[in-house]
């Protein structure tokens, strides 16, 4: 019976080293509506605001209601991470949730990325954004490089939310974004 159980255990054990983070944000002063316009049907436009995405196109017919595309090619500016591929997994306007796997241009020793992005609204111009990523890695390398990869994204998410609310408050982009942009010889686009 002993042999069984462990049998029956190992089978059941992850093949996988899961590294998951979630940060929520501090209340953004605009509505559900406002922040789901530039994350939801503005997917393919992250470019615009977002520090970290240094140029995204989008491609694909939408395979959700609402939704404009599929997939996002982006080239990054975060660490690990150069040009990346993002394929739509959820797209829900009515609970406005978001998420998206990473498909291309992660780490030999990860398998699997999703970004799940969830809007709650707060007041009538009031909410909040919770962003969580779930990645899993293979696992004696997940181990190794599981909690470098885990602080580089407990750094990048922040920033992140913190590009969303600012340009959604005041559409305009971060002072970060701003100089990331000039940086890499970009002009700024078009605000809100």
């Amino acid at each position: 019976m002993a042999t069984t159980t462990t049998a029956a255990m190992a089978q059941t054990e992850k093949k996988f080293k899961e590294i998951k983070f979630s940060e929520t944000s501090e209340i953004i002063n605009v509505s559900a509506d406002v922040l789901w316009e530039i994350i939801g049907p503005g997917f393919a436009d992250a470019a615009v605001w977002a520090t970290n995405v240094d140029h995204a196109v989008s491609s694909g017919e939408p395979q959700f209601e609402g939704a404009t595309c599929s997939e996002r090619a982006c080239d990054l500016n975060a660490k690990g991470f150069n040009k990346i591929r993002e394929v739509i997994s959820i797209y829900d306007p009515k609970k406005r949730i978001l998420a998206f796997d990473i498909t291309e241009g992660l780490p030999g020793f990860v398998v699997y990325s999703n970004s799940h992005w969830q809007i709650t609204p707060i007041g009538p111009n009031q909410a909040k954004i919770t962003v969580t990523v779930t990645i899993h890695a293979k696992k004696f390398m997940g181990t190794l490089m599981g909690g470098m990869l885990k602080s580089n994204i407990k750094r990048a998410i922040p920033v992140l939310i913190n590009d969303l609310t600012i340009y959604a408050q005041t559409g305009k982009i971060s002072k970060e974004k701003r100089e990331r942009m000039e940086k890499i010889g970009k002009k700024p686009v078009a605000t809100l």
